[in-house]
């Protein structure tokens, strides 16, 4: 029998707690409680010389993380392409943020950066996902959103 089947959940959540680990939150997700998982702070930072597969790694970690992901990315119709085209060619349902949208249907959001995307992701009143920013150093001094 696995050592870790035989800890107390409360023993788990303490020790990934006590040591901000996100790794070994995701290693140990299925023997924690879920408001242990949630109280962990999620930052990750992914960067890397242009061209050398920041995207795909944003890619993975969309793919190997659980619960609702808010990705935000430049004011680029370009940029918004590339991304839906990865994203399908993953096979990730994702939704793009327009005024056209009427409910959150996925569980990947994306939002270009600017005022009235925001505005309109803001109206559904979403309080829990993980933030993603593409291109952080440009997106973060105007983004709102928290995670």
């Amino acid at each position: 029998m696995n050592m870790i089947a035989k800890l107390p959940t409360e023993i788990i959540d303490k020790i990934v707690m006590e040591t901000s680990d996100m790794n070994a939150a995701v290693a140990l997700r299925s023997f924690m409680s879920t408001y242990a998982y949630d109280k962990m702070e999620k930052r990750v930072l992914i960067y890397g010389h242009v061209q050398s597969g920041k995207t795909k790694e944003i890619i993975n970690f969309i793919k190997t993380t659980h619960g609702r992901k808010v990705l935000v990315i430049q004011n680029s119709l370009l940029v918004l392409s590339q991304y839906m085209q990865r994203l399908t060619a993953e096979r990730i349902d994702f939704q793009v943020i327009s005024k056209e949208t009427e409910k959150i249907n996925h569980d990947v959001i994306i939002i270009m950066n600017n005022n009235h995307r925001y505005n309109y992701f803001k109206k559904f009143c979403i309080d829990k996902y993980i933030l993603l920013l593409d291109e952080s150093d440009q997106t973060i001094v105007s983004c709102p959103l928290k995670g």
